[in-house]
């Protein structure tokens, strides 16, 4: 079984991100969100590195590296359109969530500490 799209945190122009809950096959909630990867990072305090996908956190330096990165790619002969992606592995439960949902400006609320 697919996981199970519960919600979705429409795009704004405010947050440049669009989430998603979810439940997998096991039961277990996520939030996925993708956006402009400055503003996505903004709202996480970890990434995940290399194949382990160890989560590890997002540190001042390691920020400035991967925005450096995104700059990189997004400029000069071959332009490429970059993606932040982040998930919220124990997202507040769907009740609350769902509680916030009346107004967009409580989006970024639901979307913190990716």
């Amino acid at each position: 079984r697919r996981s199970s799209d519960l919600c979705t945190l429409e795009f704004s122009r405010d947050r440049k991100s669009m989430s998603v809950y979810c439940t997998g096959a096991d039961g277990d909630a996520k939030l996925f969100c993708k956006g402009a990867p400055e503003k996505v990072m903004d709202r996480c305090k970890y990434v995940r590195l290399g194949q382990s996908s160890e989560r590890i956190p997002l540190t001042a330096p390691l920020k400035k590296q991967l925005l450096a990165k995104i700059v990189e790619y997004g400029t000069g002969e071959h332009t490429l359109r970059c993606l932040g992606l982040a998930t919220l592995d124990e997202p507040a439960p769907l009740s609350t969530v769902l509680d916030k949902l009346h107004s967009g400006t409580n989006f970024v609320d639901i979307e913190q500490d990716m």
